[in-house]
């Protein structure tokens, strides 16, 4: 019996001890796949600072900004160091983890030799790893631009170090961690298999200790606290001394009053405006500039910006990326935002009133030059020139307000777009849209822009896109579309406009469908008969649609085809548009109808009109609602009350 108890617990701990080796190798092969070790640098000029990681094969993060600093000290660039580590260590861990299979089926002491190599890995990592950081520090290109003001240097390995004016932060990562796990489950394992119970009891408890210590350093982070200054106090003057006192990632709260510009924030910084305090620019030149990375600017009244286009004054320059502009007004500027290749910046929720120039004279009150993913958020403008973006990839517009200016907004090669949810009123144009790629434009509000083109929305050699749910009423033009493919029209409102769409002959393989194309003068007007049968029409709902649906499923039993006759001598003769609605017009169209000989070709054909109207989508915003509501009841009223009229 004595003898049975004990062979059952040598089988328990056998198996305890296999299970911990084989933990060991998951740990170890799971390691490859996460960093064994980051260096995090920070200086003012990159308060969010540069992090390389490194893996056991390659590195990552911002390795080539790194490089381009270390290029002025003299510096290697780190992909030169343990290139032949690198090519070899995920065949080494491979071998390491076979040594550790083995061992789960190999139980005399040779199993030990087995093991070994997984309990010293870490160590011969970080070993290595010190080796080509003391290298890389103390053999520096004495030829470099800094060469004379930085002597030779050993990056920490662990820990806090500090080079002229960059500080730097270093720690094993998660990967090392799971190698770590992998050397303690091993040595838990000999000593199971091998060691006296006391030794084993003390190991163990010992080893549980150390997983948890080493774990924890993988995730291991230190963040310093940010101080607090506020500007227009007796200390601090002027937002300018409050900043000339503070560090990057400090705070500054401005009380309200009126601060005389220009102001340049050089410091990631946030400033928090208390009661919309003012930065009055004198008239001249940019009144604020924003030009380090990361800065915050919040609740102010920016105004009195200069006023010469050619100079670009503008209320508020950034150029740095990831700057958040929100909460701001900003008066009687020129140009209003300008971001100038500062991507990953925000605009929320600001107020922009341009000068009181005239149209041709004003700036932009929204400027994105060559600024990728950039948000732009709730923010209204009033009197400018253009919201425009040049060369800028992946832009969010959602939820703005752009009034009485030439182009609501000007897309200039942007490419995979989001515009949704957006007003644009009142203006020349109320958004064009040229040379760009994956445009989605949806839920937007387009009314009343009717300058010398009035195009509610233009697109010109505009490919791949969506547009869905806007609703466009009482512009000149609904869309004007120009040497565009490939888009997708679909689930729009185009209501009583001059014209709804319209297209010139070089428009090849749009798609519109579902569509609700309602007391437009003109539907659509095409400027050759040949674009009907280049582009798709389907299942568009046409408010003088005459046809009927004697199955009743929704959609007309004969295509619709727009074959006026007075549309068609207007596109030839303008001027005959001046007897619009007169009873000329009627007699002409008419007398087309009665007389087939004189009827006109159609432009194009709908299949499969629909006899309803589509319900607008909720993706459009309630204001929206509260503008059509009434005007549909009373088209649906008048006809009803001179029935009711004429019955008497």
């Amino acid at each position: 019996m004595v003898e049975s108890g004990r062979g059952e617990s040598f089988l328990s701990k056998e198996k305890i001890a296999k299970a911990l080796i084989a933990a060991a190798a998951a740990a170890l092969l799971s390691s490859v796949f996460f960093p064994y070790w980051w260096l995090k640098v920070t200086a003012p000029q990159y308060p969010k600072g540069l992090k390389i990681a490194i893996f056991v094969n390659h590195l990552e993060g911002d390795v080539q900004e790194v490089d381009i600093l270390n290029h002025y000290i003299g510096m290697r660039p780190l992909r030169e160091g343990a290139k032949k580590e690198r090519e070899l260590a995920v065949y080494g861990i491979s071998v390491l983890v076979l040594c550790l299979g083995t061992a789960v089926f190999v139980r005399n002491k040779f199993s030990i030799f087995l093991l070994i190599p997984t309990i010293l890995f870490p160590a011969i990592f970080a070993a290595d790893l010190y080796f080509w950081l003391r290298d890389f520090g103390l053999h520096l290109n004495p030829k470099a631009p800094l060469s004379s003001s930085i002597k030779p240097f050993i990056p920490p390995l662990l820990g806090y170090g500090k080079i002229a004016q960059f500080k730097a932060q270093a720690n094993f990562a998660f990967g090392h961690g799971l190698a770590m796990l992998a050397a303690l489950l091993s040595l838990s394992a000999i000593a199971l298999r091998f060691f006296p119970a006391k030794k084993k009891a003390v190991l163990s408890k010992t080893t549980m200790f150390l997983v948890l210590i080493f774990l924890a350093g993988s995730f291991h982070g230190k963040s310093a606290t940010a101080a607090e200054w506020i500007a227009g106090s007796a200390r601090f003057p002027t937002i300018q001394s409050a900043l000339e006192a503070s560090l990057a990632g400090d705070t500054i709260f401005v009380n309200p009053g009126i601060y005389q510009g220009p102001l340049e924030v050089k410091k990631s910084v946030t400033l928090i405006g208390h009661e919309l305090p003012v930065i009055d620019g004198g008239g001249e030149g940019t009144v604020v500039k924003l030009e380090s990375p990361g800065i915050r600017f919040e609740g102010f009244l920016v105004r009195n910006s200069g006023g010469l286009l050619s100079r670009d004054d503008a209320g508020i320059l950034a150029t740095a990326n990831g700057i958040t502009i929100s909460r701001n007004e900003l008066r009687d500027v020129l140009f209003g935002i300008y971001l100038k290749n500062s991507p990953k910046s925000a605009l929320k929720d600001n107020r922009l009133y341009g000068k009181n120039f005239d149209l041709g004279r004003r700036g932009d009150l929204i400027r994105i030059w060559y600024s990728h993913d950039v948000r732009i958020e709730r923010n209204k403008t009033f009197r400018g020139r253009d919201a425009v973006l040049w060369y800028s990839k992946n832009a969010v517009l959602r939820g703005n307000n752009f009034q009485n200016g030439r182009y609501g907004v000007h897309f200039m090669y942007c490419q995979n777009a989001v515009v949704e949810a957006n007003t644009f009123s009142e203006n020349s144009v109320g958004a064009y849209l040229m040379y760009s790629e994956g445009l989605k434009l949806d839920g937007n509000f387009i009314q009343n822009n009717r300058g010398p083109s009035g195009f509610g929305i233009g697109f010109k050699d505009m490919e791949n896109a969506e547009i869905r749910h806007n609703v466009v009423t009482g512009n000149r033009v609904g869309f004007f579309i120009d040497s565009s493919s490939g888009g997708d029209f679909h689930a729009n409102l185009v209501a009583y406009n001059d014209k709804g769409f319209e297209i010139s002959p070089s428009v090849r393989k749009n798609k519109f469908s579902e569509n609700n194309i309602v007391d437009n003068v003109e539907q659509v007007t095409l400027d050759q008969s040949s674009v009907f049968t280049v582009n798709e029409w389907q299942k568009n709902f046409w408010s003088d649609y005459r046809g009927y649906d004697a199955d009743r499923d929704g959609i007309g039993d004969v295509a619709y085809r727009p074959m006026k006759l007075y549309e068609r001598l207007t596109d030839r003769f303008h001027d005959l548009k001046i007897f619009f609605s007169s009873p000329s017009v009627y007699a002409i169209d008419f007398a087309a109808n009665t007389f087939p000989v004189f009827a006109p070709t159609p432009k194009f054909e709908d299949l499969k009109p629909l006899v309803n109207a589509v319900p607008l989508s909720m993706t459009i915003p309630p204001p929206v609602f509260s503008y059509l509501w009434p005007i549909s009841a009373l088209f649906f009223l008048i006809p009803v009350f001179l029935w009711i009229r004429l019955s008497a």
